[in-house]
């Protein structure tokens, strides 16, 4: 295995990123159609994919 230098890392990190913003952007969507769901699971699925947004956060404060 070859040593990234440090412009690669920065790309790589970047990457991600930008990959965990279009993730993030999803599940703002999904929230809001769950939300909008008045049934019992639509809730517990809002509780699942809140915790994945949360998750998705914890991994764009680490990026930057």
């Amino acid at each position: 295995m070859t040593a990234m230098t440090q412009d690669e890392i920065v790309t790589a990190v970047k990457t991600v990123a930008q990959g965990l913003e279009a993730l993030r952007s999803e599940h703002t969507g999904l929230l809001h159609g769950l939300h909008d769901a008045p049934d019992p699971i639509a809730n517990e699925r809002a509780s699942l994919v809140q915790q994945s947004a949360d998750m998705i956060e914890l991994g764009l404060g680490e990026a930057q």
